[in-house]
């Protein structure tokens, strides 16, 4: 269980829960802030030292899997006054070679379901080429601000490395009382039958992909077409080298069985009118 904002300081003594480790971080240098990672004492698991970070908060711990490598696991917080530093996120994900940076990273952007991009957010997709990484988030907002003016949005995401579990489902619940709802992430296989799937296609990637001419099969298109078999074989491969590229932009997600995301817009409109009165 990844938790920001902890608002602890040191003075304060861990919230511990039976039968869960605490990989605690406090935010030293002013007010609010901090991050935990909470995980049953029955797991594989150590915490690890977060490496220097300078815009960045987070708890770090190392979980072992059977038929996987070790995952590093980091509960991250991203102040939205500050700068999304490339070093923060490569301190992170250099810690292994399969790694998961998820939390409140108020990083907004369109790929990832936000309502619109922010400057954090842009910084954050222009690395996933870069440092190979993807950003996940679910469908629905998850931050719907006590304000009720202002528009729920997509805060928190998940980022994932070379992470080779399938993605079953990361869904947003109504629990608590926070502004922030709580986030599942479900990898790993699923028992029982096959969870119906739908494909998501990561449009930045394939425009890129598309603008490139740098193809096998595009270079099979010969400069001037002198018959109808040339024609159709220029077609074949036209056809093939963009099958070829969604097919490289794309992946399955598991339908989401959340209900509340149907939820009337007058009842989601008191659900926020409650919170904003807490």
């Amino acid at each position: 269980m990844l938790v920001q904002e902890t608002f602890l300081k040191p003075s304060v003594r861990d919230p511990k829960i039976a039968n869960y480790t605490l990989v605690r971080n406090d935010r030293l240098t002013g007010p609010k802030g901090g991050t935990l990672i909470y995980y049953k004492r029955s797991l594989h698991c150590i915490p690890l030292d977060t490496p220097p970070l300078a815009n960045l908060e987070a708890s770090v711990c190392r979980i072992a899997l059977t038929g996987h490598p070790p995952v590093i696991i980091a509960s991250a917080y991203q102040s939205p006054q500050k700068p999304l530093l490339e070093a923060d996120i490569s301190a992170l994900l250099n810690l292994g070679p399969s790694v998961v940076i998820a939390g409140d990273l108020n990083s907004k952007h369109v790929s990832w379901n936000s309502n619109l991009n922010n400057p954090n957010g842009n910084i954050l997709c222009g690395l996933t080429e870069r440092l190979n990484f993807d950003v996940i988030a679910p469908e629905s907002p998850t931050h719907y601000p006590f304000i009720t003016s202002h528009q729920p949005d997509v805060l928190d995401v998940a980022i994932l490395k070379d992470i080779r579990l399938n993605i079953n489902s990361i869904e947003t619940f109504i629990e608590l009382c926070s502004d922030h709802r709580p986030i599942v992430l479900e990898l790993g296989r699923s028992a029982g039958e096959v969870p119906q799937t739908k494909t998501i296609v990561d449009w930045r990637k394939l425009k890129v992909k598309l603008e490139s001419t740098n193809s096998q099969h595009l270079d099979s298109i010969p400069d001037k077409i002198d018959s109808p078999e040339e024609a159709n074989r220029a077609i074949s491969a036209l056809s093939t080298h963009l099958t070829s590229a969604v097919e490289e932009c794309s992946r399955k997600v598991r339908v989401s069985s959340d209900r509340h995301t149907k939820l009337p817009a007058d009842v989601r409109r008191l659900i926020r009118a409650k919170n904003s009165a807490l």
